[in-house]
Protein backbone atom coordinates (compact mmCIF):
# COMPACT_ATOMS: atom_id res chain seq x y z
CA UNK A 1 0.00 0.00 0.00
CA UNK A 2 1.72 3.38 -0.84
CA UNK A 3 1.04 6.18 1.23
CA UNK A 4 0.94 9.96 -0.03
CA UNK A 5 1.18 13.04 1.63
CA UNK A 6 1.47 16.66 1.47
CA UNK A 7 3.07 19.44 3.43
CA UNK A 8 2.51 22.59 2.18
CA UNK A 9 3.51 26.60 3.17
CA UNK A 10 2.35 29.85 2.33
CA UNK A 11 4.75 32.18 1.94
CA UNK A 12 3.40 36.16 1.46
CA UNK A 13 5.06 39.44 0.85
CA UNK A 14 3.12 42.33 0.82
CA UNK A 15 3.70 45.82 -0.96
CA UNK A 16 2.91 49.21 -0.83
CA UNK A 17 3.15 51.55 -4.45
CA UNK A 18 5.52 49.03 -5.37
CA UNK A 19 7.51 48.55 -2.05
CA UNK A 20 8.15 45.24 -0.46
CA UNK A 21 7.50 46.36 3.51
CA UNK A 22 6.55 42.78 4.98
CA UNK A 23 7.33 39.17 4.68
CA UNK A 24 5.60 36.29 6.34
CA UNK A 25 4.90 32.52 6.11
CA UNK A 26 1.83 30.57 7.16
CA UNK A 27 1.55 26.60 7.21
CA UNK A 28 1.65 24.09 6.92
CA UNK A 29 -1.15 22.70 5.90
CA UNK A 30 -0.35 18.42 6.13
CA UNK A 31 -2.24 15.30 5.68
CA UNK A 32 -1.55 12.04 4.65
CA UNK A 33 -3.31 8.90 3.42
CA UNK A 34 -3.58 5.72 1.25
CA UNK A 35 -4.26 4.66 -2.15
CA UNK A 36 -7.88 3.85 -0.62
CA UNK A 37 -8.73 6.85 0.13
CA UNK A 38 -7.92 6.25 4.04
CA UNK A 39 -6.72 8.63 6.49
CA UNK A 40 -3.57 7.17 7.62
CA UNK A 41 -3.77 9.48 10.82
CA UNK A 42 -7.03 11.05 13.13
CA UNK A 43 -7.08 13.83 10.82
CA UNK A 44 -9.99 14.52 7.88
CA UNK A 45 -9.95 13.72 4.30
CA UNK A 46 -8.84 16.25 2.51
CA UNK A 47 -11.55 18.05 0.69
CA UNK A 48 -11.80 20.96 -1.04
CA UNK A 49 -13.92 22.81 1.88
CA UNK A 50 -11.29 21.56 4.53
CA UNK A 51 -8.70 23.08 2.28
CA UNK A 52 -10.23 26.27 1.85
CA UNK A 53 -11.05 26.74 6.10
CA UNK A 54 -7.62 25.05 7.13
CA UNK A 55 -5.82 27.88 4.67
CA UNK A 56 -8.24 30.72 6.12
CA UNK A 57 -7.13 29.81 10.04
CA UNK A 58 -3.96 30.26 8.58
CA UNK A 59 -4.21 33.90 7.83
CA UNK A 60 -6.26 34.25 10.50
CA UNK A 61 -3.22 33.25 12.97
CA UNK A 62 -0.79 34.96 10.88
CA UNK A 63 -2.99 38.56 11.14
CA UNK A 64 -1.69 40.43 14.06
CA UNK A 65 -5.28 41.30 15.44
CA UNK A 66 -4.16 37.90 16.86
CA UNK A 67 -0.95 38.73 17.59
CA UNK A 68 0.05 37.42 14.38
CA UNK A 69 2.68 38.63 11.43
CA UNK A 70 0.68 40.93 9.36
CA UNK A 71 -1.67 43.95 9.74
CA UNK A 72 -3.84 42.33 6.51
CA UNK A 73 -6.22 40.33 6.64
CA UNK A 74 -6.38 37.54 3.81
CA UNK A 75 -8.72 34.77 2.94
CA UNK A 76 -9.18 32.45 0.03
CA UNK A 77 -12.43 32.06 -2.07
CA UNK A 78 -12.81 29.26 -4.52
CA UNK A 79 -15.33 29.60 -7.32
CA UNK A 80 -15.87 27.11 -10.01
CA UNK A 81 -15.00 27.89 -13.45
CA UNK A 82 -18.10 27.10 -16.12
CA UNK A 83 -17.01 24.37 -18.38
CA UNK A 84 -17.64 26.37 -21.64
CA UNK A 85 -14.81 28.20 -20.64
CA UNK A 86 -12.38 25.61 -19.94
CA UNK A 87 -13.69 22.38 -21.93
CA UNK A 88 -11.35 20.38 -23.79
CA UNK A 89 -11.36 16.90 -25.32
CA UNK A 90 -8.35 15.99 -22.32
CA UNK A 91 -10.68 17.87 -19.57
CA UNK A 92 -13.76 16.26 -20.31
CA UNK A 93 -15.77 15.43 -17.35
CA UNK A 94 -13.70 17.17 -15.15
CA UNK A 95 -14.76 20.32 -12.39
CA UNK A 96 -12.42 23.15 -12.25
CA UNK A 97 -12.14 25.43 -9.40
CA UNK A 98 -10.46 29.01 -9.39
CA UNK A 99 -8.63 29.98 -6.00
CA UNK A 100 -9.25 33.75 -5.24
CA UNK A 101 -6.99 35.42 -2.68
CA UNK A 102 -8.35 38.25 -1.18
CA UNK A 103 -7.11 41.20 1.40
CA UNK A 104 -10.43 41.91 3.23
CA UNK A 105 -9.18 44.11 6.24
CA UNK A 106 -8.43 46.77 6.80
CA UNK A 107 -10.97 48.65 4.69
CA UNK A 108 -8.71 51.14 2.73
CA UNK A 109 -9.94 54.20 0.59
CA UNK A 110 -10.10 53.14 -3.25
CA UNK A 111 -7.29 54.49 -4.21
CA UNK A 112 -5.01 53.43 -1.18
CA UNK A 113 -6.60 49.84 -1.91
CA UNK A 114 -4.91 50.18 -5.47
CA UNK A 115 -1.42 50.23 -4.08
CA UNK A 116 -1.91 47.31 -1.58
CA UNK A 117 -0.76 44.47 -3.80
CA UNK A 118 0.76 40.60 -2.32
CA UNK A 119 2.16 37.85 -4.06
CA UNK A 120 1.59 34.40 -2.34
CA UNK A 121 3.73 30.66 -2.72
CA UNK A 122 2.51 27.41 -1.75
CA UNK A 123 5.28 25.40 -1.42
CA UNK A 124 6.06 21.84 -0.70
CA UNK A 125 9.74 21.91 0.51
CA UNK A 126 11.56 24.71 1.68
CA UNK A 127 9.24 28.28 2.22
CA UNK A 128 10.28 31.61 3.90
CA UNK A 129 11.35 35.08 2.65
CA UNK A 130 14.73 33.69 1.77
CA UNK A 131 13.63 30.80 -0.64
CA UNK A 132 10.81 33.04 -2.11
CA UNK A 133 11.73 34.16 -5.23
CA UNK A 134 13.95 32.01 -6.72
CA UNK A 135 14.83 32.25 -10.86
CA UNK A 136 14.10 28.83 -11.09
CA UNK A 137 12.68 26.88 -8.02
CA UNK A 138 13.72 23.40 -7.80
CA UNK A 139 10.91 21.92 -6.03
CA UNK A 140 6.78 22.20 -7.00
CA UNK A 141 5.97 25.53 -6.01
CA UNK A 142 3.27 28.13 -7.17
CA UNK A 143 3.50 32.15 -6.98
CA UNK A 144 0.53 34.07 -7.73
CA UNK A 145 1.09 38.11 -7.99
CA UNK A 146 -2.54 39.84 -6.95
CA UNK A 147 -3.86 43.10 -6.64
CA UNK A 148 -7.09 43.16 -4.93
CA UNK A 149 -10.10 45.77 -4.19
CA UNK A 150 -12.14 46.11 -0.84
CA UNK A 151 -14.25 43.18 0.44
CA UNK A 152 -16.67 44.75 2.75
CA UNK A 153 -18.82 42.56 4.73
CA UNK A 154 -21.90 44.18 6.54
CA UNK A 155 -21.64 43.15 10.38
CA UNK A 156 -23.90 44.42 13.21
CA UNK A 157 -21.55 45.70 15.87
CA UNK A 158 -22.68 47.11 19.52
CA UNK A 159 -20.58 50.29 17.99
CA UNK A 160 -22.84 53.39 19.08
CA UNK A 161 -26.18 54.21 19.84
CA UNK A 162 -28.76 57.43 19.53
CA UNK A 163 -32.30 58.29 20.10
CA UNK A 164 -33.30 60.05 17.09
CA UNK A 165 -36.67 61.43 15.82
CA UNK A 166 -37.47 61.11 11.90
CA UNK A 167 -40.07 63.35 11.16
CA UNK A 168 -41.90 64.46 7.60
CA UNK A 169 -41.63 68.48 6.71
CA UNK A 170 -44.95 70.34 7.31
CA UNK A 171 -46.95 70.75 3.95
CA UNK A 172 -47.09 74.77 2.53
CA UNK A 173 -50.11 76.90 3.23
CA UNK A 174 -53.05 75.88 1.12
CA UNK A 175 -54.79 77.13 -1.69
CA UNK A 176 -58.05 78.74 -0.90
CA UNK A 177 -60.79 80.58 -3.49
CA UNK A 178 -63.75 82.66 -1.89
CA UNK A 179 -66.61 82.52 -4.75
CA UNK A 180 -69.83 84.17 -3.99
CA UNK A 181 -73.29 82.92 -4.60
CA UNK A 182 -75.38 84.95 -7.18
CA UNK A 183 -78.27 86.91 -5.84
CA UNK A 184 -77.38 85.18 -2.35
CA UNK A 185 -76.22 87.56 0.51
CA UNK A 186 -76.09 84.78 3.59
CA UNK A 187 -73.63 82.08 1.90
CA UNK A 188 -69.79 82.05 0.97
CA UNK A 189 -68.09 79.02 -1.11
CA UNK A 190 -64.33 78.22 0.07
CA UNK A 191 -62.40 76.06 -2.21
CA UNK A 192 -59.45 74.48 -0.65
CA UNK A 193 -56.48 72.56 -2.18
CA UNK A 194 -52.97 71.48 -1.41
CA UNK A 195 -49.90 73.72 -2.70
CA UNK A 196 -46.87 72.66 -4.02
CA UNK A 197 -43.15 74.16 -2.56
CA UNK A 198 -40.17 74.02 -0.28
CA UNK A 199 -40.14 76.84 1.62
CA UNK A 200 -38.18 77.93 5.32
CA UNK A 201 -40.95 79.88 7.18
CA UNK A 202 -41.53 81.68 10.51
CA UNK A 203 -43.65 78.72 12.29
CA UNK A 204 -47.32 80.68 13.50
CA UNK A 205 -48.96 79.48 16.30
CA UNK A 206 -53.03 79.65 16.41
CA UNK A 207 -54.49 77.18 18.63
CA UNK A 208 -52.75 75.97 21.91
CA UNK A 209 -52.61 72.25 20.64
CA UNK A 210 -50.38 73.53 17.70
CA UNK A 211 -47.32 73.58 20.59
CA UNK A 212 -47.00 69.67 20.96
CA UNK A 213 -46.63 69.57 16.96
CA UNK A 214 -44.30 72.24 17.10
CA UNK A 215 -42.17 70.66 19.90
CA UNK A 216 -41.33 68.00 17.69
CA UNK A 217 -40.56 70.18 14.13
CA UNK A 218 -38.23 72.34 16.19
CA UNK A 219 -36.66 69.23 17.95
CA UNK A 220 -36.12 67.08 14.06
CA UNK A 221 -35.15 70.26 12.28
CA UNK A 222 -33.20 72.74 14.82
CA UNK A 223 -32.24 70.05 17.09
CA UNK A 224 -33.35 72.56 19.83
CA UNK A 225 -35.38 71.60 22.86
CA UNK A 226 -38.01 73.33 24.18
CA UNK A 227 -41.12 72.57 26.48
CA UNK A 228 -44.69 72.97 26.05
CA UNK A 229 -45.34 76.06 28.29
CA UNK A 230 -42.78 78.14 27.02
CA UNK A 231 -42.93 77.62 23.06
CA UNK A 232 -44.28 80.45 22.55
CA UNK A 233 -42.31 82.76 24.36
CA UNK A 234 -39.04 81.28 22.26
CA UNK A 235 -40.82 81.49 19.45
CA UNK A 236 -41.21 85.63 20.57
CA UNK A 237 -37.82 85.99 21.33
CA UNK A 238 -36.13 83.92 19.03
CA UNK A 239 -35.98 84.12 14.96
CA UNK A 240 -36.09 80.95 13.72
CA UNK A 241 -37.49 79.27 10.91
CA UNK A 242 -38.58 75.04 10.05
CA UNK A 243 -38.61 74.23 6.49
CA UNK A 244 -42.60 73.72 4.73
CA UNK A 245 -42.34 70.98 2.00
CA UNK A 246 -44.88 69.64 -0.15
CA UNK A 247 -43.83 65.93 0.44
CA UNK A 248 -47.07 64.63 1.68
CA UNK A 249 -50.41 65.34 0.17
CA UNK A 250 -53.23 67.50 2.19
CA UNK A 251 -56.07 65.69 3.13
CA UNK A 252 -57.94 68.14 5.91
CA UNK A 253 -58.42 71.71 6.29
CA UNK A 254 -59.07 73.67 9.19
CA UNK A 255 -60.97 76.87 8.30
CA UNK A 256 -60.48 80.42 10.91
CA UNK A 257 -63.26 82.84 11.21
CA UNK A 258 -63.59 86.17 13.14
CA UNK A 259 -65.51 89.09 12.83
CA UNK A 260 -63.47 91.51 14.15
CA UNK A 261 -60.10 92.79 12.42
CA UNK A 262 -56.97 90.89 13.98
CA UNK A 263 -53.75 92.13 14.36
CA UNK A 264 -52.13 88.65 14.78
CA UNK A 265 -53.23 85.28 14.13
CA UNK A 266 -52.95 84.72 17.67
CA UNK A 267 -57.14 86.71 17.74
CA UNK A 268 -58.28 83.24 15.98
CA UNK A 269 -57.49 81.42 19.11
CA UNK A 270 -60.52 81.60 20.47
CA UNK A 271 -63.53 78.69 21.29
CA UNK A 272 -65.39 79.09 18.20
CA UNK A 273 -61.91 78.19 16.08
CA UNK A 274 -61.65 76.62 13.86
CA UNK A 275 -65.13 77.16 12.65
CA UNK A 276 -64.98 74.49 10.47
CA UNK A 277 -62.37 70.97 9.51
CA UNK A 278 -62.70 69.99 6.76
CA UNK A 279 -61.87 66.48 4.60
CA UNK A 280 -63.36 64.30 1.68
CA UNK A 281 -63.09 61.55 0.35
CA UNK A 282 -62.84 60.21 -3.53
CA UNK A 283 -63.27 56.78 -2.80
CA UNK A 284 -62.94 54.27 0.37
CA UNK A 285 -60.18 55.03 2.48
CA UNK A 286 -58.88 57.62 -0.48
CA UNK A 287 -58.78 61.06 1.09
CA UNK A 288 -59.45 63.69 -1.50
CA UNK A 289 -56.56 66.50 -1.67
CA UNK A 290 -59.39 69.52 -3.00
CA UNK A 291 -62.25 69.75 -0.91
CA UNK A 292 -64.97 72.86 -0.80
CA UNK A 293 -66.88 74.44 2.07
CA UNK A 294 -69.98 77.01 2.62
CA UNK A 295 -69.90 79.30 4.70
CA UNK A 296 -73.01 81.16 6.13
CA UNK A 297 -72.44 84.90 6.85
CA UNK A 298 -74.39 87.76 7.33
CA UNK A 299 -74.68 90.35 4.87
CA UNK A 300 -73.15 93.55 5.10
CA UNK A 301 -70.77 92.19 7.72
CA UNK A 302 -66.88 92.32 7.63
CA UNK A 303 -65.31 88.52 7.99
CA UNK A 304 -61.82 87.67 7.92
CA UNK A 305 -60.84 84.36 7.40
CA UNK A 306 -57.56 81.99 7.49
CA UNK A 307 -56.88 78.65 6.71
CA UNK A 308 -54.35 75.99 7.45
CA UNK A 309 -53.80 72.05 6.17
CA UNK A 310 -53.11 69.21 7.21
CA UNK A 311 -51.08 66.55 5.68
CA UNK A 312 -51.72 62.39 5.68
CA UNK A 313 -49.06 62.25 8.36
CA UNK A 314 -50.68 65.05 10.95
CA UNK A 315 -48.37 67.90 10.31
CA UNK A 316 -49.97 71.32 10.19
CA UNK A 317 -48.85 73.72 7.24
CA UNK A 318 -48.63 77.40 8.43
CA UNK A 319 -52.15 79.79 7.86
CA UNK A 320 -52.73 81.58 4.63
CA UNK A 321 -53.14 84.71 4.39
CA UNK A 322 -56.02 86.74 6.21
CA UNK A 323 -58.96 87.59 3.98
CA UNK A 324 -61.31 90.10 4.69
CA UNK A 325 -64.73 88.95 3.27
CA UNK A 326 -68.22 91.02 3.39
CA UNK A 327 -71.72 90.78 1.49
CA UNK A 328 -72.75 94.34 0.26
CA UNK A 329 -76.55 93.86 0.48
CA UNK A 330 -78.03 97.10 -0.60
CA UNK A 331 -81.78 96.28 -0.80
CA UNK A 332 -81.59 93.72 -3.01
CA UNK A 333 -78.40 95.15 -5.02
CA UNK A 334 -75.54 92.53 -3.64
CA UNK A 335 -71.90 93.47 -4.60
CA UNK A 336 -69.08 91.28 -3.06
CA UNK A 337 -65.87 92.38 -1.75
CA UNK A 338 -62.85 90.80 -0.73
CA UNK A 339 -59.02 91.66 0.37
CA UNK A 340 -56.15 90.59 2.60
CA UNK A 341 -55.56 92.12 5.42
CA UNK A 342 -51.87 93.29 5.64
CA UNK A 343 -50.89 93.01 9.21
CA UNK A 344 -46.98 94.64 8.68
CA UNK A 345 -49.10 98.15 8.59
CA UNK A 346 -49.69 99.04 12.59
CA UNK A 347 -53.21 99.96 13.14
CA UNK A 348 -53.84 104.25 12.53
CA UNK A 349 -53.22 106.48 15.58
CA UNK A 350 -56.54 108.37 16.82
CA UNK A 351 -55.77 111.69 17.68
CA UNK A 352 -57.83 113.51 20.04
CA UNK A 353 -58.15 117.56 20.35
CA UNK A 354 -60.06 119.15 22.78
CA UNK A 355 -62.28 121.49 20.91
CA UNK A 356 -63.06 124.62 23.53
CA UNK A 357 -60.36 126.25 22.52
CA UNK A 358 -61.31 126.46 19.33
CA UNK A 359 -65.54 126.10 19.66
CA UNK A 360 -67.14 127.24 23.01
CA UNK A 361 -70.75 127.78 23.42
CA UNK A 362 -72.46 129.45 26.39
CA UNK A 363 -75.24 132.18 27.12
CA UNK A 364 -74.98 135.38 26.80
CA UNK A 365 -75.45 137.39 29.47
CA UNK A 366 -79.10 138.40 28.76
CA UNK A 367 -79.69 134.44 28.82
CA UNK A 368 -78.41 134.13 32.54
CA UNK A 369 -80.50 136.93 34.34
CA UNK A 370 -82.43 135.44 37.53
CA UNK A 371 -86.11 136.88 37.21
CA UNK A 372 -87.44 137.37 40.06
CA UNK A 373 -90.62 137.75 39.77
CA UNK A 374 -91.40 135.04 37.78
CA UNK A 375 -89.25 132.60 40.28
CA UNK A 376 -92.32 133.84 42.54
CA UNK A 377 -94.70 132.45 40.52
CA UNK A 378 -93.77 129.37 40.08
CA UNK A 379 -95.67 126.06 41.62
CA UNK A 380 -92.21 125.18 43.76
CA UNK A 381 -92.11 128.19 45.71
CA UNK A 382 -96.22 128.74 46.07
CA UNK A 383 -96.37 125.03 47.48
CA UNK A 384 -93.85 124.07 49.57
CA UNK A 385 -91.26 127.40 50.27
CA UNK A 386 -90.07 125.66 53.45
CA UNK A 387 -88.94 122.67 51.78
CA UNK A 388 -86.39 124.40 49.42
CA UNK A 389 -83.24 123.60 49.79
CA UNK A 390 -79.94 125.94 48.56
CA UNK A 391 -78.85 122.88 46.64
CA UNK A 392 -82.04 122.78 44.80
CA UNK A 393 -81.55 123.71 41.15
CA UNK A 394 -84.24 126.64 39.88
CA UNK A 395 -86.45 126.03 36.47
CA UNK A 396 -84.74 127.11 33.82
CA UNK A 397 -87.59 129.55 32.59
CA UNK A 398 -86.51 131.87 35.81
CA UNK A 399 -83.25 132.61 33.56
CA UNK A 400 -83.49 135.13 31.00
CA UNK A 401 -84.76 138.82 29.29
CA UNK A 402 -86.92 140.20 31.76
CA UNK A 403 -89.01 142.34 29.24
CA UNK A 404 -91.29 140.79 27.55
CA UNK A 405 -89.77 141.19 24.07
CA UNK A 406 -86.96 138.88 25.08
CA UNK A 407 -86.69 135.21 24.40
CA UNK A 408 -85.67 132.92 26.35
CA UNK A 409 -82.76 129.85 25.04
CA UNK A 410 -83.67 127.62 27.59
CA UNK A 411 -85.25 124.20 26.96
CA UNK A 412 -84.97 125.11 22.62
CA UNK A 413 -83.14 122.70 20.31
CA UNK A 414 -80.18 124.45 18.53
CA UNK A 415 -78.14 123.39 15.04
CA UNK A 416 -74.49 124.43 14.55
CA UNK A 417 -72.88 123.83 11.77
CA UNK A 418 -68.86 123.72 11.40
CA UNK A 419 -67.14 123.94 8.40
CA UNK A 420 -63.55 123.33 7.69
CA UNK A 421 -61.18 126.08 6.29
CA UNK A 422 -58.96 123.96 4.66
CA UNK A 423 -61.04 121.26 3.05
CA UNK A 424 -64.43 122.56 3.10
CA UNK A 425 -65.74 119.65 5.18
CA UNK A 426 -68.53 119.51 7.37
CA UNK A 427 -70.36 118.17 10.40
CA UNK A 428 -73.52 119.64 12.52
CA UNK A 429 -73.50 119.93 16.31
CA UNK A 430 -76.92 119.17 17.66
CA UNK A 431 -77.69 120.68 20.91
CA UNK A 432 -80.18 121.46 23.72
CA UNK A 433 -79.62 124.52 25.83
CA UNK A 434 -80.40 123.39 29.72
CA UNK A 435 -80.22 125.02 33.23
CA UNK A 436 -77.82 122.94 35.43
CA UNK A 437 -77.59 125.42 37.68
CA UNK A 438 -74.65 127.17 39.73
CA UNK A 439 -71.66 124.41 40.81
CA UNK A 440 -69.72 126.74 43.05
CA UNK A 441 -71.92 129.84 43.38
Amino acid sequence: MAIKSINWYLDIEEYFDGSHYNSFSAGPIARTWDDNGDTASASKYMTLQILVDEINELFEESWDGGDGQTENLYEVVPTLIPSSETYSPSTAGQATIRFEFRRTYPIRPPKEAALCKFKIALRSGPHGSTTFQPEEPKYPAATITYSNDNSVRATTLPYWSQTAMITDKPPIAPDVVFVPFMGISNKILLLLDGNMGNLDLAPVIIKDADTTFLIEELYSQLKVSVSRQSVRAFLEDTPVTLNYKSDDPITTYQIFRTTSKPTSYADFNTENNPIATVSEMIAPNKPSAPATYISSIRPNVKYYYCVRGIDIHGNISNPTEIFQIEMVDNNGQISYVLSVVDMSVPPPKKIKLPGRRFLYVAPALQQAVFNRDVFNETNEVKEKPQNIKITDLPPSNVLGYLDEAGESVWQKKFKIRVTSAKTGKKFDLNITVKNTGVTNP
